[in-house]
């Protein structure tokens, strides 16, 4: 039986708003935008053959999260590697082997507060200068999703089918605390900002989708911000539209 004059096919009528809203949502969903914030408390002193070693805050641990914080400390050494020609940076396992050898991950010191007493203890101060390890960057963080819209199904009329919108208002937040082993105090805090939307639509039977990357954006902005810091320049720029080396989200 047609369809009376004017209303046309129920599944299309259905469908409008979702392409309406799939349209608008790809709108401004298509990359991560990242802000950059720095605080420079004493004067950086790099000299040849010095280097930084990456620490992991125990939010990663404890958390369950060690993976997630591996894997950005890995992004956060390149970043940082590639603007900061001659550096060397020591990724947390790395600094694990070097420092505190036969120990687990978690229970290497993780927090400003452990670093800063073991920064007084002769012996720690005299593993850190035979490594060269002249500055360690505490790396605390991670990334919240928040879930909108709704993906119902239809299975009326024998034109069974399924109809929505999910998009996420996704943020992740990094700091770094940059610390100077002979000084034993704090030379700096960087803290970075990144958004997206990501989305998966569902038309008919057919899903679509852009996923969106903040934790790229975020650890490279830290890790350019870093060596900037280091070479006594301005916090490293926003980063966009790259790819995610960081599979995992905490809600």
């Amino acid at each position: 039986m047609m369809p009376p004059p004017g209303r046309g096919d129920p599944s299309r009528r259905r469908s409008c708003p979702v392409l309406v809203s799939l349209l608008a949502i790809a709108v401004f969903a298509s990359c991560a935008t990242t802000n950059v914030r720095q605080t420079r408390k004493t004067p950086v002193v790099l000299s040849s053959g010095d280097a930084i070693a990456i620490v992991l805050d125990h939010f990663w641990y404890s958390y369950g999260s060690i993976s997630i914080g591996e894997s950005l400390a890995e992004c956060v050494a390149k970043a940082t590697s590639r603007k900061a020609a001659g550096v060397r940076v020591l990724s947390p396992a790395e600094f694990r082997n070097a420092i505190f050898p036969g120990f687990e991950a978690a229970a290497v010191p993780g927090t400003p507060e452990t670093l800063a007493l073991l920064l007084d203890h002769p012996e720690f101060r005299s593993r850190l200068e035979t490594h060269g390890i002249r500055y360690l960057v505490l790396l605390r963080g991670g990334t919240k999703a928040i879930r909108h819209g709704d993906i119902g199904c239809d299975e009326s009329g024998g034109r069974g089918g399924c109809y929505g919108v999910y998009w996420w208002d996704k943020t992740t937040d990094l700091s770094a605390f940059i610390m100077d082993t002979r000084q034993g105090a704090l030379s700096g805090e960087i803290a970075t900002t990144s958004k997206g939307t990501p989305w998966v639509a569902v038309i008919f039977i057919a899903p679509v989708g852009i996923p969106v990357s903040t934790e790229y954006p975020a650890c490279q902005a830290i890790g350019e911000s870093i060596a900037a810091h280091l070479s006594g320049g301005a916090p490293g720029p926003s980063v966009k539209g790259s790819p995610d080396p960081v599979r995992g989200t905490k809600k």
